[in-house]
C-alpha cells in the first residue's frame, strides 16, 4: 500500500514512493495501481491537474503530474541532497512480536541509512534475514514521512563480531554512559555516525567493557529504562536535535 507526506508547502506539494523499476529516468507515464488511485484521490485529495512529487526511496525524486485517474506523467529524474544529516547505521537487537515493526518504521521516518540485526548474550530475538514484512513497513513508513532514502537493512551480526570502523563516530547506549549531550558536545561530527542499542536486559557489562575497547562511546539515553524498541527512537532522535542543518 502507498502512503504519502507532505512537503515543505503543506498545501500544495505531496510525495509518494514508487518502485525503481517504474520510474523512467528521462521522464515519461507511469500506470498506477488500484490502491495507488485510491490514495491519491481519497487521502490527498488530488485531482486530474494535481501536481506531485514521486520518490524512490534512493535519491531520486521526479516531478508530476495526475493526466487521469490511472496515469502519472513524471519529468526528468532529480538527484536529493543528502548533506543535511549524517548517515546513520542502527544496530539493534530485534524485540519479539509487532513491537519490531514500530522500531523499523520509526527508524525509518528518523532517516537511517542502514539498519543492522545484532545479536547479543541477552538477545531475546534471533533474525537471521531480512523478511518481506520488513520490507513492507519500511516502504511504508518511507512512502509515509517523505524519505529520500529508504534505509539498507544489512545482514544480522553477533554483537562479539562487531569491528567498528575507526573514521565513524560510535555509540552504544548502556544506563551508565555519558549523558548523550554532554557526550557529543564537544564531538567533531562526522559524515557517519553508527548506533548501538540493547536487547531487553541491556548490553552486559562485559560486551560494555569490549566496546570500549573498540573504541565505541557509552551514552545514557536518560534517567529511564527504555524497552528495546524505544532506545533506538530516542538515540535518533537525539542525533536529529544536534545534527539537524534544516
Amino acid at each position: 500500500m502507498v502512503r504519502a507526506c507532505d512537503a515543505k508547502d503543506m498545501s500544495t506539494q505531496r510525495r509518494m514512493i514508487l518502485s525503481t523499476d517504474r520510474l523512467p529516468a528521462e521522464g515519461g507515464l507511469v500506470n498506477l495501481q488500484t490502491d495507488e488511485q485510491r490514495y491519491l484521490r481519497k487521502v490527498l485529495r488530488l485531482q486530474v491537474g494535481s501536481e506531485l512529487q514521486i520518490r524512490d526511496g534512493d535519491g531520486g525524486e521526479w516531478p508530476a503530474r495526475i493526466i487521469d485517474r490511472a496515469t502519472l506523467s513524471l519529468g526528468s529524474r532529480q538527484q536529493l541532497d543528502r548533506a543535511k544529516l549524517p548517515f546513520i547505521t542502527l544496530n539493534f537487537c530485534p524485540p519479539k512480536g509487532r513491537r519490531l515493526d514500530l522500531l523499523l518504521e520509526k527508524a525509518t521516518e528518523l532517516g537511517c541509512f542502514a539498519l543492522r540485526p545484532i545479536r547479543t548474550e541477552r538477545s531475546v530475538r534471533i533474525v537471521e534475514k531480512l523478511t518481506e514484512r520488513w520490507s513492507a513497513v519500511i516502504l511504508a513508513a518511507g512512502a509515509q514521512s517523505g524519505v529520500g532514502w529508504l534505509p539498507a537493512v544489512e545482514p544480522p551480526i553477533a554483537f562479539s563480531d562487531v569491528n567498528p570502523p575507526v573514521e565513524r563516530l560510535t555509540l552504544i547506549a548502556h544506563p551508565s554512559g555519558t549523558p548523550f549531550a554532554s557526550a557529543l558536545k564537544n564531538q567533531t561530527l562526522p559524515s557517519h555516525i553508527d548506533v548501538f542499542t540493547g536487547p531487553e536486559g541491556g548490553f552486559t557489562d562485559a560486551e560494555v567493557r569490549q566496546a570500549t575497547k573498540q573504541g565505541m562511546h557509552p551514552i545514557s539515553l536518560g534517567p529511564t529504562i527504555l524497552r528495546a524498541e524505544t532506545a533506538p527512537i530516542v538515540a535518533l532522535s537525539m542525533i536529529h536535535a544536534l545534527t539537524w542543518r534544516g
